[in-house]
């Protein structure tokens, strides 16, 4: 089934999709498709999709960050750059090359806060069809949107434990994140997301973890209320520690998915991380894989 129009309701934001030339394939975002999208006003996108085919790719200038990947899981190459954009109408701009995987020649996404422009060059021939935002320029784009939202975006798994909180876990890749968070699922706790979450200020004046889709695999478009965020490493036996201010907002920033480019983006990212995270107890943690760690953390969090 092809479409001329997509909405998806990512962490809060109604994303709607026009395709110009093109259309798109059936439910590309995995799951996060909406007929009516659940956001409106300031929190709603409106992005155009056209499809470039044998066009030259824009051209790199004014470069803010860039970053080079020679090997993801699927051995594809990609590169990627932030630029300032040549028209005061936009915000940034995000020029994306990838390769035979992903059958992306490059992509360019121009955007402001409200709107987007979204071009991409296939390498080899989809027919007209178009899968809008390849692998990592969804996530590049998302952390860019969480910034000028007061939120951020970061590795973690998050769980809606039995009592409802939400528990955010975050470390360095390889260090047990998924391994507790499925922990917690058999100990009565829901998965919300075992690797990466957006986070956003609550209507509460607490922090929203939310899921985000997923490359690698089909993933729900859940949300919880943060309860607690734990800096896990893994130990050969439980322990846990109370942190507390500053040590919480650099433990936070050293995981986040951003690009600090310069003094006033470090300073808005740190500004949302403390807006979010400084209300929310906080804790290190070492766990060993087994049940007991669930035991540690609830009871932590009783008595913090």
């Amino acid at each position: 089934m092809r479409t001329k129009q997509l909405r998806a309701t990512i962490a809060g934001i109604d994303f709607v999709l026009n395709a110009e030339g093109c259309s798109f394939a059936d439910a590309p975002l995995k799951g996060f498709a909406t007929e009516a999208g659940s956001a409106a006003g300031d929190d709603r996108v409106d992005v155009t999709v056209r499809l470039a085919e044998n066009s030259p790719a824009p051209e790199i200038r004014d470069v803010r960050f860039s970053a080079k990947k020679d090997a993801f899981e699927d051995n594809c190459r990609t590169e990627w750059y932030l630029c300032s954009p040549t028209s005061a109408d936009w915000e940034e701009e995000i020029i994306q090359y990838c390769g035979e995987e992903q059958n992306i020649k490059w992509a360019s996404l121009r955007y402001s806060r409200n709107r987007a422009e979204l071009t991409i060059c296939h390498i080899k021939d989809t027919q007209g069809v178009v899968s809008p935002f390849t692998f990592p320029l969804l996530n590049i784009y998302l952390s860019r949107m969480m910034q000028l939202r007061g939120g951020f975006m970061i590795h973690s798994s998050v769980v809606e434990d039995k009592d409802g909180k939400g528990l955010l876990f975050t470390a360095v890749s390889g260090t047990g994140k998924s391994t507790i968070a499925h922990i917690f699922e058999g100990e009565g706790a829901t998965i919300v997301n075992d690797d990466m979450v957006v986070v956003r200020p609550g209507a509460d004046g607490g922090a929203r973890a939310y899921a985000i889709p997923m490359r690698a695999y089909a993933q729900r478009p859940r949300s919880v209320a943060l309860g607690g965020l734990f800096f896990i490493s893994q130990s050969p036996k439980n322990w846990i520690e109370r942190k507390k201010g500053a040590t919480v907002v650099a433990r936070v920033m050293s995981n986040s998915i951003s690009q600090p480019f310069d003094a006033a983006n470090a300073l808005r990212l740190i500004g949302n991380i403390s807006g979010c995270c400084l209300g929310i107890p906080a804790f290190t943690l070492g766990f060993k894989p087994d049940a007991e760690v669930v035991g540690v953390v609830r009871n932590a969090l009783k008595g913090a």
